[in-house]
């Protein structure tokens, strides 16, 4: 007699965790061969779009503190702080 587990669940001798670790075991596999496909960017490729970024968000970021010096100004001539 004893404890009996209901079908559908995995018993403590089954194969479940093996299961388990054969899926892992294939989908790491499958990632892999997935990034074997990828087109991967040269380093100097890497580089200069980086510098690219870089460069543009100083610009942004200069274009945004004078945008924003010039409206608190604006701001304190009109409110007189």
């Amino acid at each position: 007699s004893g404890v009996q587990i209901p079908l559908g669940l995995p018993s403590a001798n089954s194969e479940a965790g093996t299961v388990k670790k054969n899926k892992v075991k294939l989908f790491l596999g499958q990632v892999k061969d997935e990034l074997t496909k990828v087109n991967w960017s040269t380093r100097q490729a890497t580089v200069s779009t980086s510098i690219v970024v870089v460069v543009v968000v100083g610009m942004i970021t200069v274009y945004l503190g004078i945008a924003d010096f010039i409206i608190s100004r604006l701001m304190r001539l009109i409110i007189g702080g």
